[in-house]
């Protein structure tokens, strides 16, 4: 029972119409749908509350718009309104009847004693110590991104690069495991700058300095949580009895810092959260693997290399998991191994029919793996321009959704096959399926391909409703506002491109079509953020560090909405283009 007045009130207010509000009626009714057969695993610390939800743990606040969970989402999620439904049961009868106002004279109570949260659950926070050591490290590494963003990477050279891997180095000796993994994945970036290499995207370098400076700002504070810091290691979760693996298909990384390849199963568990396994083998090429050389891997206590099973059904005992990643621990063994049918109803149950689940699953999500099923190629074929070679297809209902492979001489092979698909595909209409990537991509869903499969039967046995209809003058407006954002984000990275020193552009009128588009807590941010890049500019003695934490701001904002955003425009277009074709 829950007994603090003011988180049973905030619950209690909690109707329908409110959690509607906070996240959106398809949400709701899902999460509605997974709390049916659970019961509430909770612990009540003040006004707080520490509920269960399956591999995620929810913290509820009053007010529920401060609630946090463990998940990766950046908005309102599933697992904050069943933890909120869950609550809600343990109310008491008279929850939410308004709260007396204090008398002039109290009648004073004995103080009741608050539950303890259990130790396993208490947070393990840092020493003084390990406090000041990390706030030192985090300002001494806000400091040298800002010198970085100040000089801009068009006067980069290789000791930036080298400056940022003696950061991570100081990041490790200081704890920080989580920031001096993003430290060492910028650095990489950097150095691919300096050295002018064709694979270097000055966009993707602007994100993952956000990342980096959002990490590590974090941190500058004076109580920090030791799993705030991130783990060294992968924490993989001994999984209960056995874990029966279906083979999907192999994902090769040939070139660049990496060499390997990402192996991709199916969970037959149907009761399972993470249906979607993986296991990967990826090297850094600086080791002294060969860029073109394939790590012939044997885990699981094989005697042969993946590779040559993944046309068999495997059963393995003592499995790890950390999310949905597979260990290739030697704990782990494969107990049995037969022949793997594709055309099963656990995969056919996974299959996606309608594309407009595509956009609705990746709003939150940076990539996912998806099973698609084909219904028809609309066409194909290499751009000599972006050196991309693609494909378009279209499902049941004619919506459409883009499959990219990008040309390098690694991937020459693969086009080569794809194509070869694709010939077959034009005359074969409603057989294919697909194993695919996906992630969303200025208002698009982008799909690379890992597999095809000709030979799983048509039977739609995967159910999906959209969350809500998408109507032309709300897609209209969504993609409007997606155009001034991605002018807003290009205009950040040719900063980050120039530095802050250099002349910026006039943004002052940008600035006013957000404000006249609604979005004026964006606007907010872009005026101080450009505040502050004229300050630096002004003041010598002025570092980048006040500018990088203001970009940051924005570009946090930018890229939530245009997850929001992207999902909108993406579902529109995919009903256009179903649209169109049908006349």
């Amino acid at each position: 029972m829950i007994e603090n007045n003011e988180l049973a009130a905030e619950l209690a207010a909690a109707d329908e119409e409110r959690l509607t509000a906070l996240s959106s009626r398809g949400l709701f009714k899902r999460a509605v749908k997974d709390v049916e057969d659970m019961t509430g695993d909770y612990v009540i610390s003040g006004n707080s509350a520490l509920v269960k939800m399956g591999s995620e743990k929810c913290i509820i606040k009053a007010p529920l718009e401060s609630s946090s969970c463990t998940c990766p989402s950046r908005t309102v999620c599933r697992h904050l309104i069943g933890a909120v439904l869950l609550l809600k049961r343990e109310l008491p009868p008279d929850a939410g009847a308004a709260v007396p106002e204090k008398e002039e004279t109290p009648e004073p109570e004995p103080a009741k004693p608050e539950p303890c949260v259990p130790e396993e659950e208490r947070p393990v926070m840092l020493s003084p110590a390990r406090v000041r050591a990390v706030r030192e490290c985090a300002g001494q590494v806000l400091k040298m991104l800002g010198g970085l963003l100040a000089r801009g990477l068009i006067r980069a050279d290789a000791s930036a690069a080298d400056e940022l891997e003696l950061a991570a180095v100081s990041a490790h000796a200081a704890g920080m495991a989580e920031a001096e993994r993003l430290i060492r994945n910028l650095s990489k970036r950097l150095n691919d700058c300096t050295e002018r290499r064709a694979s270097f995207d000055a966009a993707a370098f602007t994100r993952l300095l956000y990342g980096c400076t959002e990490a590590v700002r974090s941190l500058d504070r004076e109580e920090i949580a030791e799993a705030e810091l991130g783990s060294f290691r992968a924490e993989y979760e001994p999984c209960r009895g056995t874990l029966t693996l279906l083979p999907l298909g192999i994902r090769d990384v040939r070139g660049g810092a990496y060499v390997g390849s990402t192996y991709y199963f199916l969970n037959m568990d149907e009761g399972a959260e993470e249906r979607f396994l993986w296991y990967s083998d990826l090297r850094p090429t600086f080791y002294g693997f060969s860029p073109s050389a394939v790590p012939r891997t044997a885990v699981w206590g094989l005697g042969n290399p993946l590779r040559s099973m993944m046309k068999s059904r495997m059963t393995l005992s003592g499995a790890r998991l950390c999310g949905s990643r597979l260990s290739g621990s030697n704990s782990t063994a494969v107990i049995s191994a037969g022949r793997a049918n594709h055309d099963c109803p656990q995969l056919r149950r996974m299959i996606i029919y309608d594309y407009r689940e595509l956009a609705q699953r990746l709003r939150d999500a940076e990539e996912q793996p998806f099973l698609i099923r084909i219904e028809e190629l609309a066409g194909y074929g290499f751009n000599k321009y972006t050196q991309h070679f693609g494909m378009t297809v279209r499902d049941a209902g004619g919506r459409s959704v883009g499959i990219s492979i990008r040309y390098l001489a690694e991937t020459k092979q693969f086009i080569e096959d794809v194509e070869k698909v694709c010939r077959r595909m034009k005359n074969e209409r409603g057989v294919w399926t697909a194993l695919v990537i996906g992630r969303m991509y200025e208002g698009r869903v982008v799909l690379e391909p890992v597999e095809f499969y000709s030979y799983i039967d048509a039977a739609d046995m995967h159910r999906f409703t959209p969350e809500r209809d998408t109507d032309e003058e709300e897609a209209v407006y969504a993609r409007r506002l997606l155009r001034h954002l991605a002018e807003l984000e290009e205009g950040l990275v040719r900063t980050v491109r120039s530095g802050l020193s250099t002349v910026q552009e006039d943004n002052g009128r940008l600035t006013e079509v957000l404000k006249g588009t609604g979005m004026t807590s964006l606007a907010g941010l872009a005026k101080e953020y450009f505040a502050a890049a004229g300050a630096y500019r002004h003041d010598i003695a002025a570092g980048g560090q006040e500018a990088l934490l203001r970009l940051a701001a924005l570009l946090r904002y930018i890229y939530a909405a245009k997850s929001r955003l992207g999902m909108i425009s993406a579902i529109y277009e995919m009903e256009q283009s179903a649209d169109a074709d049908g006349e």
